[in-house]
């Protein structure tokens, strides 16, 4: 889900005032090893995102491979308590999108869990981005780096947007929403294409050129959209597969796409607590959920039961809203038949493609502010960065 940052509980001084009050950061920072695995899934485990329903974005059963997954490379921080284990962690990834309509490498800082008894000390923070800036000029992969908060933790908003001393900038580029749709059990009832002539069917080997070629030229329309190369559809990540895929024909030409990205095998949205109120309401909204044919909400410690729509692509000729919705309709019965209850689709605040969903399937709507994260170096690429709306791919916020 878009927003990765949980609540960081400082309080209410100055920062600035904040920081002289602090104690140091205990212990050291350094890069995770294979040994400390078992202790970074301990930290997202432990350390949900608040709210009326609390929920933990976990990586079972290794985190290292969920980075490599959602990342071309990656490398993770921990903090070490003095007397042994963590209490901290972080993320560095490297991904390949499009910026101002060019393939380029960004980072990606994601993953940041603190223990909540070091959450009030935010030199405990501070201490990780140092090793962020050294490990960022000892390679020089990247200039660019990005962020994505929920856009009501004001409190880790206020931290990351104050430029204090020793934080890279992060500047707010877009706001994101990302719908969560529930499947129906029921069978959706078929809409008219937009065309007698418009078609779904799966990418085959034989059109990947079109294929590839179709999503450079929509994913190229948008800030940090993902790229996808020909070798990673013929060869799709783990949980993304052509089978999940589906395409629309206008003709004989390519007009939609959209995939199922099932990726519960190693990245896990778990509901840890819920708000009282909630408790209360819980029982009559899976009565309703029960009569609509929409799945129940999961009970406290158990996943749910999440897949993310990707590759989402439409042809530049506009007035293709009613089309993307429904070749994600197509994907109701490959999302059910996975053991799929939500989809996740995401879409820059404001898109038609977004209201068009909504409408169409109901559903929970997050928000989000995406942020261009840079030192001194990346400051000229930050600036150059053109007006189109961004589009990163929520299954890999």
């Amino acid at each position: 889900m878009a927003g990765a940052i949980p609540e960081m509980q400082l309080i209410r001084p100055s920062l600035p005032t904040l920081l002289a009050r602090t104690r140091p950061a205990p212990g050291r920072f350094e890069v995770a090893t294979a040994a400390d695995d078992a202790e970074i899934r301990r930290l997202l485990r432990d350390n949900a995102m608040d709210g009326s329903i609390q929920i933990s974005l976990e990586r079972e059963p290794h985190a290292a491979i969920a980075a490599s997954i959602e990342n071309e490379s990656s490398q993770t921080i921990v903090a070490r308590r003095p007397g042994g284990g963590l209490y901290a962690t972080g993320t560095r990834g490297m991904r390949s999108v499009y910026v101002n309509g060019q393939v380029t490498r960004v980072g990606y800082l994601g993953g940041l869990r603190l223990d909540r008894d070091h959450r009030s000390n935010p030199r405990a923070l501070l201490g990780g981005f140092k090793l962020f800036q050294q490990l960022h000029e000892a390679d020089g992969r990247t200039r660019l780096y990005l962020t994505s908060i929920m856009r009501d933790n004001h409190v880790a908003r206020r931290f990351l947007e104050a430029n204090l001393r020793g934080m890279p900038t992060y500047r707010h580029v877009h706001d994101l929403v990302t719908l969560i749709m529930p499947l129906r059990r029921r069978k959706l009832v078929a809409r008219q294409w937009p065309s007698e002539a418009d078609r779904t069917t799966q990418p085959t080997v034989a059109n990947f050129d079109e294929f590839e070629a179709f999503l450079a030229r929509h994913q190229s329309r948008w800030q940090f959209a993902t790229h996808w190369p020909r070798e990673s559809l013929e060869r799709m990540p783990p949980g993304l597969s052509r089978d999940a895929t589906r395409i629309t024909m206008h003709g004989d030409k390519l007009a939609t796409s959209a995939a199922v990205w099932d990726q519960r095998p190693f990245k896990q949205s778990v509901v840890r607590g819920c708000a009282p109120s909630f408790k209360i309401l819980r029982p009559c909204l899976n009565a309703i959920s029960h009569l609509s044919g929409a799945p129940k909400l999961p009970p406290v410690g158990k996943p749910m039961k999440l897949g993310y729509v990707t590759q989402i692509a439409t042809s530049c000729d506009g007035g293709d809203d009613e089309a993307i919705v429904e070749v994600i309709a197509s994907l109701n019965g490959v999302a059910l038949q996975s053991g799929l209850d939500y989809l996740a689709c995401g879409f820059p605040a404001g898109d038609a493609r977004y209201f068009a969903l909504r409408r169409r399937f109901g559903g929970y709507t997050l928000h989000s502010r995406l942020y261009v994260v840079f030192w001194p170096d990346g400051r000229e690429a930050a600036d150059a960065l053109d007006n189109r709306p961004s589009m990163p791919d929520i299954a890999t916020l």
